[in-house]
């Protein structure tokens, strides 16, 4: 019965992190669209409100 709470528990810990890194992946993937669809359209407006003042390079 330990065995079987220990998995139910493990389970529910990384289901949940799953589930929260899909939603920062598509908040993610919302703002690179509308940064190329600013450049696609020209409109500065769209270009500028996908950018930040203070950006963060990371590699993957």
């Amino acid at each position: 019965m330990n065995l079987f709470r220990f998995l139910l528990a493990f389970t529910a810990l990384f289901t949940s992190g799953s589930a929260f890194a899909q939603k920062q992946d598509k908040a993610i993937k919302a703002v690179i669209n509308r940064f190329f669809e600013g450049m696609e359209k020209g409109d500065t407006t769209l270009l500028l409100g996908a950018c930040t003042e203070t950006p963060v390079f990371q590699t993957i």
